[in-house]
């Protein structure tokens, strides 16, 4: 774990260290910022999505991690969140964000898939000139290294074979089974992941067409409806999750608040976020894949209740929200 103030007199290390440990904390404010800010556009009222944000952060194995590790995972969900966030309003800022996002971990390019099925041929022409020129200025700094160690770390990682109790990617999860009948589970990996990729990729599609987020049939509505559905994809297809991974799956977490109707639904919520979320990390196979197991719960919430309407708790709490007691006038009183 970092600790804060280890870098105060300790040199250009320690200096180095401290800036980063701050960046990140300046990184979870901006995170809540936007995720709240989205939650909004999604219809919550600003006082549920600032409470539910704020809950939500506040007991968070995913938090905790990100800040512990000084990973980058607050910058490039709120690169995310400010990309979608800021799309009918500046389609430049929007397609430099993701890209930016994508120059952190390659992983949000499959962001860009909602775009494509929108036809948003002005959004897709500055993503790609956003990429070019991120490209071209790194390049121009630190030259081809960067790439290069990128591309040899995912191969590093792909034909990786080892004991990974901690590491919730599909890829851990077969070759763990693999080693457990003594074999290599390496050759294995897609043919378990691409059907899952599949489903996963049908789950996008059908949020798209049922629209339960956002009930707007232009190309906001498509890539708002597909964000959410969509980050389980990101997740699942890469070849390394580790815990502070599923802070990506905010989203959709907090979206299914307005959504769920059945004690079953709230118990399987209850779980998923028991799973994912609180669990410390231990290494007890296969247990330690427990949260893989917590997010496929929340994709097939997010399935389910695609066509329901908004709860009534949660109408009639944005309604109070709106209206708040102390606005009222006060009741007459006799004498």
């Amino acid at each position: 774990m970092c600790q804060p103030f280890l870098w105060l007199g300790v040199g250009e290390k320690g200096l180095t260290a401290g800036i980063w440990f701050l960046n990140c904390w300046v990184g979870l404010v901006l995170f809540f910022v936007l995720l709240t800010r989205i939650l909004q556009t999604y219809g919550f009222d600003r006082n549920i999505a600032h409470y539910s944000a704020f809950f939500f952060m506040l007991v968070n194995v995913a938090v905790l991690r990100t800040l512990c590790y000084v990973q980058v995972n607050f910058h490039m969900m709120s690169l995310i969140l400010f990309s979608f966030f800021i799309y009918s309003r500046n389609k430049l800022l929007s397609a430099a964000a993701l890209a930016l996002a994508v120059h952190l971990k390659a992983s949000p390019l499959i962001l860009v898939l909602p775009f494509l099925y929108a036809r948003d041929i002005k959004w897709l022409i500055r993503f790609a000139v956003s990429m070019v020129a991120i490209f071209a200025m790194t390049y121009c700094i630190y030259g081809w290294a960067p790439y290069a160690s990128f591309l040899e770390n995912t191969k590093n990682i792909y034909y990786a074979n080892g004991l990974l109790f901690r590491d919730c990617s599909i890829d851990a999860v077969v070759r763990m089974v693999a080693i457990s009948f003594r074999t290599n589970g390496t050759p294995w990996v897609w043919l378990v992941k691409l059907p899952v990729l599949v489903g996963l990729l049908w789950g996008v599609y059908y949020a798209i067409q049922q629209k339960p987020w956002k009930h707007r049939k232009d190309a906001l509505g498509s890539v708002l409806n597909a964000l959410p559905t969509l980050l389980f994809v990101m997740v699942f297809a890469s070849p390394l999750v580790w815990e502070h991974h599923f802070l990506f799956l905010s989203l959709p977490f907090l979206l299914l608040l307005k959504k769920m109707q059945t004690t079953a639904e709230w118990v399987l919520y209850g779980f998923a976020y028991l799973f994912i979320f609180l669990f410390p990390e231990f290494d007890f196979f296969p247990f330690s894949f427990c949260r893989l197991i917590g997010a496929g719960l929340l994709f097939y919430l997010c399935i389910k209740v695609a066509k329901y309407n908004n709860t009534h708790w949660f109408t009639s709490l944005s309604q109070r929200l709106e209206h708040p007691i102390l606005s009222r006038s006060p009741p007459c009183s006799n004498g």
